[in-house]
This record gives C-alpha cells, sequence and structure tokens, in this order.
C-alpha cells in the first residue's frame, strides 16, 4: 500500500514549502494568490488584522453574524476558539461546507476551528480577504500538528 503525500512530504515551515517526491512544492501568501490570480498588496485586504490577530470584540462581532442567537465559543487544549456545526446560521453551515471542500480542506467535522470562522464571516460580511495567507495558515498549522492529523 503506497503512502500518502501527506505523511511522505517533508516539511520546511520556516520557509513555507514541502519536499515531495525529491520536488521543492512552495506555499507561500505570494505564489499562492498568484496561483488563484489574486492581489499580493496587502492594503487590498483591509479586514486582514481581523484575520491575522482577531480581537476579543471581533469574536463577538463574528459570533452574532456566522452562529445562532445564544452561541458561545468553546476553547480547545491549545486556546484556541472554536463552534460546533450545529451552532452556525443555515447561510454559514452552506458556506462552511465549500469553505472544507474547495478551499482549505478538513476531514473532521465536528468542531469549527477559529481559522474557518473568519473566512465565514469574510465572506458572510462581504469583506476581501487573503485567500494566500489563510491557505498559508493553514497547511503552517497542519506541519505543527503533533498528531500529524490529515487536513
Amino acid at each position: 500500500m503506497q503512502r500518502s503525500i501527506f505523511y511522505a512530504a517533508k516539511y520546511h515551515s520556516n520557509e513555507s514549502y514541502v519536499i515531495v517526491e525529491r520536488k521543492k512544492v512552495s506555499f507561500t501568501m505570494e505564489e499562492i494568490n498568484e496561483l488563484y490570480g489574486l492581489l499580493n498588496d496587502l492594503d487590498s485586504y483591509p479586514s486582514q488584522s481581523l484575520i491575522a490577530e482577531p480581537t476579543k470584540g471581533d469574536s463577538r462581532m463574528i459570533i452574532q453574524l456566522i452562529a445562532w442567537l445564544g452561541a458561545g465559543w468553546t476553547r480547545t487544549t491549545t486556546r484556541s476558539l472554536q463552534l460546533y456545526p450545529h451552532q452556525l446560521t443555515t447561510e454559514a453551515n452552506v458556506w462552511l461546507l465549500f469553505i472544507k471542500k474547495k478551499i482549505i480542506p478538513m476531514c473532521y467535522d465536528s468542531t469549527v476551528p477559529i481559522e474557518y470562522m473568519l473566512l465565514l464571516y469574510c465572506k458572510m460580511a462581504k469583506q476581501p480577504f487573503n485567500l494566500g495567507y489563510m491557505m498559508n495558515e493553514a497547511f503552517l498549522g497542519l506541519m505543527r500538528n503533533s498528531k500529524g492529523a490529515k487536513p
């Protein structure tokens, strides 16, 4: 049985690339944006600060838009915020399905990590977001995952 490329890759998180079958595959923000024909100018993304460093005020604003009234955050063991899918509005759940199938793949459905909630918020609030930054951060997060779990 052939090993998954995900497990066979050698990661270089400091420089945002992996070695797969002896080939260097870069996933920098700039290269991802270029692949999708998006701008690399951070001034083009006014909501970048929300994504890069969300505050407590931001989290309240996010939850009011994407979740049902009365929904609350839970914290993971790594202190990251998350929600459960049943807490999301119908519209947010539809967008979440698109995000996890087409933008940043995710195999599990039991929780919704903060990274996905930030994308949901930007999409539903019609705020442009830096896709390259989000994908790069998601890939780096997977590389730092001590369990080596698939996305």
